[in-house]
């Protein structure tokens, strides 16, 4: 088991400590990984030869541990990672990536709500909602 640090906006280590957030997602190639597909959730590039090469997530395995970054001690244990495009997030994720359930907006479309959250996090660095990127989806429950 290795633990590795990981950063959250100060209004995600909110949903965290509320319990609301057990998913996050990470551009995968915002971690240097060129992705040339995915296939059953695994990411994939090929190689020189026109091999397949699966990748690994930067962020760990299941079993392993998150520190969150910043004040206090917040540590997740990683329970799954998949790789899937951004776009194919179903409702039910966007309610774990811990989108404010108290707001009207997102009571009615938790996607939309998300994506205001995630371009509000992502769109300066070139990895928008509209660009729909290759993501790591990274499933865990708090254990402090």
């Amino acid at each position: 088991m290795q633990e590795r640090p990981i950063p959250f906006s100060p209004a995600m280590v909110a949903s965290l400590l509320a319990g609301t957030k057990t998913q996050t997602r990470r551009v995968l190639a915002e971690a240097g990984v060129a992705c040339d597909g995915v296939r059953n959730g695994t990411a994939y590039r090929i190689g020189p030869g026109g091999e397949t090469i699966a990748l690994s997530c930067p962020y760990g395995a299941p079993g392993d541990r998150l520190r969150v970054e910043g004040p206090g001690a917040i540590v997740l244990e990683i329970t799954s990672i998949h790789a899937e495009r951004l776009g194919r997030i179903s409702v039910a994720d966007a309610l774990a990536e811990g989108v404010e359930t108290g707001d009207p907006d997102a009571r009615r479309d938790p996607i939309a709500s998300y994506r205001t959250l995630w371009d509000s996090l992502n769109l300066r660095r070139g990895f928008g909602w509209s660009t729909d990127p290759w993501v790591w989806v990274i499933a865990f429950r708090r254990l402090f």
